[in-house]
């Protein structure tokens, strides 16, 4: 865990120490068990799993290495085999050690997204939910796989059941991020008063406890969710409790390094410009979580509002291009490509004339990136991910530059399967 810490600190070496010496404790566990096989000691499945489990993700985290660290890695002496991954966690997974069902999550993960394989994952999920359904831990995990799918209610009740865990046993910081998971499904779902509660619990739990993940990100969701649910008395719910929390999360709890913190940060500062969301700032941000819980139902109204908004203001051409950009998204969540890409190619073209938020237009040519690799279009899709390279320091960018290498990553596991 301290190595993934440096990497997402940008110490490297001092990562790839850590991680070498983690590395080669695994060796040396794996020639202790070859030892056995060869003298025919009684089999020990809980070790075997084990040390399946610590080499399977060795072997998967290095082959998932952006090519910036490839250089690195590979003078470190890692390898970089899926294949054997994939052997190892599954190995692992139906040796019913201690490690099988964060195993058998890492295995779901990867057949359902990285791989598109629906049925494979299907049964592996099944098998969970029958053998480890008390487990907190696939409550925790399974529930951020059904909100990646869009089932917000199955997620919710998900983490509800690691929120009962973590309160039976006093575990105060699980309990944080339950609250946190289940506010942020409710924000998603356009449920604010729901959301509005459970981020009053997170943030209202000492920072020595929950500690500052996410907590600039609530802080901002919390303020907009005074707002939303309390239309009659905003300028009071403004001055008494939105504006001094922005004040606080903005003064302590930022983290440079964090893209969640730097885009919560400018949101609260235009806020604290004139104690109040804009009617713009609004809908946007309430489309912005219902498209990222692929709620596009629950999305059509707002954006009939910002529309509507657009035609009756001189807004800022920001707006012009989130529309097109949330609208394009919820066209794809609905499977209606050919109209999806005809919108998104309207967001392009406010490249230029966007000012603040220029996330948009990278994040609308991912999106089209994305269509072309599920039409199987490579070509295309390789176009689109060049263009992005271009643009650089905008919010989100450590997030979209990820979410390119996983598309990458999939489009060549895709060629692969096709080569088969």
């Amino acid at each position: 865990m301290r190595a993934v810490f440096y990497f997402r600190t940008e110490e490297q070496l001092r990562a790839v120490f850590l991680f070498r010496r983690s590395w080669l404790a695994f060796s040396k566990a794996t020639k202790v068990q070859q030892k056995r096989d060869e003298k025919k000691w009684q089999d020990d499945p809980e070790l075997r799993g084990l040390i399946n489990f610590g080499v399977g993700m060795f072997h998967l985290i290095f082959s998932l290495v952006p090519p910036s660290l490839q250089l690195l890695t590979s003078i470190a002496g890692f390898e970089a085999d899926r294949k054997g991954a994939l052997k190892e966690l599954y190995e692992c997974y139906n040796s019913g050690c201690t490690m099988a069902a964060p195993a058998g999550l890492v295995l779901l993960m990867l057949e359902k997204f990285l791989f598109k394989k629906k049925e494979e994952a299907d049964v592996i999920w099944e098998r969970i939910l029958a053998e480890y359904s008390k487990s907190f831990i696939i409550g925790y995990m399974g529930g951020f796989v059904l909100k990646l799918e869009g089932d917000l209610e199955g997620a919710i009740k998900a983490f509800e059941i690691t929120q009962r865990f973590s309160v039976d046993e006093g575990f105060r910081q699980l309990e944080a991020s339950t609250h946190y998971s289940i506010a942020y499904c409710n924000a998603c779902g356009d449920d604010w008063e729901s959301s509005k509660n459970h981020f009053q619990l997170f943030i209202d739990t000492p920072i020595e406890i929950a500690n500052k993940n996410f907590r600039p990100w609530a802080a901002y969701l919390l303020g907009l969710s005074y707002w939303i649910t309390q239309p009659d008395s905003r300028q009071t719910i403004a001055n008494d409790k939105i504006a001094p929390l922005y004040r606080k999360a903005i003064k302590e709890w930022i983290r440079e390094e964090e893209g969640f913190d730097i885009f919560a940060r400018r949101k609260m500062k235009n806020f604290l410009k004139s104690d109040s969301f804009s009617p713009l700032e609004e809908v946007t941000a309430i489309l912005g979580l219902l498209v990222e819980g692929k709620q596009s139902e629950k999305a059509r109204p707002h954006l009939d509002k910002l529309r509507n908004l657009l035609e009756e203001t001189e807004a800022e051409r920001d707006y012009h291009a989130i529309w097109a950009f949330y609208t394009g998204e919820c066209l794809k969540i609905e499977k209606d490509l050919v109209k999806a890409v005809e919108i998104l190619q309207r967001a392009l073209e406010e490249d230029g004339k966007v000012k603040q938020e220029t996330w948009v237009i990278p994040a609308a040519l991912l999106s089209l990136a994305d269509i072309a690799a599920t039409e199987k279009d490579w070509t295309k899709a390789k176009e689109y991910m060049k263009k992005l390279k271009k643009y650089s320091k905008y919010d989100w960018e450590k997030i979209i530059a990820f979410q390119v290498f996983a598309l990458k990553q999939t489009i060549k596991e895709a060629k692969a399967q096709e080569a088969v």
